[in-house]
């Protein structure tokens, strides 16, 4: 009897069980692969914070400079630039390019953080080396589209999912008080704000429109959960809301409650929930308001349209017009004081959310997975024509990694050269050098597109000269006698 060896998939990811989308992401991808048979490992460059037992055990911590563990099929898993994304240049193996959407440079306001961004965006050309591209919404794959042109008609979507059994299930009423209680929100209405403390999720504009609403709602109470410390740029942006919280005098009225354990709790408490963001890749708390049976207000930028339905006749949510708090105020007073539409908006969101469901997921990224694994042994890379150039814009060693050749003692020499540099390489050479790489791949991005239009507008006056060149042509045959003319 002959055994069916399952080829194997590597993930790539900047971190993972990092409390955050993306990694929630990873771990619904890895599942869905080892439920089907397939042997997974993840790897990631970044730190566990959370505890996931069956995804811990298949992932390793991969440096750059280290060989990627061997597999059929690479999927890396794109929010932004890291090191490990760039073997997809090179590595002879299949691979797909998951894109979670790259947030624009004008919602960083400090100039690490902006070239940060500047690098993820030029980062999404790396989709040009994998079989296939998929983007999580129809906004992200016209993003992805209108950063790399040449793209089109390569971008498939698959939306995220969510667990919505997790978020159906109401927890008892006797831990719900306690939480109330500890909250300080009983007999209050609550409003509900999930995701990180970033500029582009506005979480200005939803304290700018409470202050609106406690005019005419004085028990409202707004919980903010999301992550305001693991960035420099969240904890400015925090402080930023916290003041304006001060400012407007609304202490009373707006509980910061950072990174929680469990988020499912706080939707069984919420009367609405509420996303102001004006860049979204997805939107993943309005799946889960949906499963909860919560109200959803959603700005209409980025994917949120799509992911509540509002093309359709039935949306399971209200929509706001982007950056105005007055549109804001009114779509959420128009729940809290309207019973009936915040009963249809449930309904709607408790029949939606089964499309999101991680059965779908999970059917659909081994669909993919099976198709790209069956294109067979690769014959060529997929590249594009200027490799070589931006092969050289790129001046870090990635690949460098520090090693000793001196017998028995060899690693512990390594180590300590390590420890010796790092505080001066890590916070000095290593930021000279990406900057210097992010204006190298600016420039000879610029100068890519400045040799097409060159390129175009020759072509263009080409066919302008022969334009031009047609009629004086047709005037000189008319001119011409015809064969024989003038004969006897």
């Amino acid at each position: 009897m002959t055994m069916t060896v399952r080829q194997s998939v590597a993930i790539l990811a900047s971190s993972v069980l990092a409390g955050d989308a993306v990694s929630r992401h990873i771990v619904d991808i890895a599942q869905s692969l080892m439920r089907a048979g397939y042997p997974v490992q993840v790897c990631y460059s970044g730190v566990y914070t959370r505890e996931e037992p069956d995804i811990r055990a298949i992932s390793v911590r991969v440096v750059p400079g280290d060989p990627l563990p061997q597999a059929d099929l690479y999927l890396v898993e794109y929010a932004s630039w890291f090191p490990l994304a760039e073997h997809l240049r090179s590595y002879p193996a299949r691979s797909i390019f998951w894109y979670h959407g790259v947030t624009p440079t004008e919602f960083w306001e400090s100039d690490a953080d902006r070239r940060h961004q500047e690098r993820a965006v030029l980062g999404i050309g790396l989709a040009h080396y994998a079989d296939a591209v998929v983007a999580c919404s129809p906004f992200g794959a016209a993003e992805l589209s209108d950063h790399e042109r040449d793209l089109t008609g390569r971008v498939r979507v698959i939306a995220n999912a969510v667990d919505y059994q997790s978020f159906s299930e109401r927890p008892s009423e006797h831990d719900l008080e306690d939480l109330r209680t500890q909250l300080g929100a009983t007999n209050r209405r609550v409003l509900l704000s999930v995701g990180r403390l970033a500029a582009n999720k506005r979480l200005d504009l939803l304290v700018s429109a409470l202050a609106r609403l406690t005019a005419r709602h004085k028990d409202i109470l707004l919980l903010v959960i999301g992550d305001d410390r693991s960035a420099p740029a969240y904890v400015a942006y925090a402080e930023e809301i916290r003041a304006q919280v001060r400012e407007l005098h609304l202490e009373d009225h707006v509980r910061f409650l950072g990174k929680v354990p469990r988020v499912e709790p706080y939707y069984h408490l919420a009367d609405v929930l509420v996303l102001t963001s004006e860049h979204e890749g997805f939107g993943l708390p309005l799946i889960e308001a949906m499963a909860a049976g919560v109200p959803a207000v959603a700005s209409d930028a980025g994917a949120m349209p799509w992911v509540i339905g509002a093309d359709t006749e039935s949306p399971a949510g209200l929509l706001f017009e982007r950056g105005s708090e007055e549109s804001l105020a009114r779509a959420i007073d128009s729940i809290l004081t309207d019973p009936r539409l915040a009963s249809e908006l449930r309904r709607i969101g408790r029949e939606r959310v089964g499309r999101y469901g991680l059965q779908a997921f999970g059917d659909a990224t081994v669909g993919l997975v099976r198709e790209v694994l069956a294109m067979g042994p690769i014959l060529r890379r997929p590249s594009r024509p200027p490799e070589q150039v931006f092969s050289r814009a790129d001046v870090s060693l990635r690949e460098y990694r520090v090693r000793s050749r001196v017998p028995l003692i060899g690693p512990f020499i390594a180590w300590l050269r390590v420890q010796l540099t790092s505080h001066i390489k890590e916070p000095y050479l290593d930021s000279i050098v990406e900057r210097q790489v992010l204006y190298n791949m600016s420039m000879t991005k610029r100068l890519l597109r400045l040799e097409e239009a060159i390129s175009s507008q020759a072509e263009e006056l080409a066919r302008f000269q022969e334009e031009i060149e047609r009629p004086s042509r047709r005037s000189v045959d008319a001119a011409e006698p015809p064969s024989g003319a003038g004969e006897a």
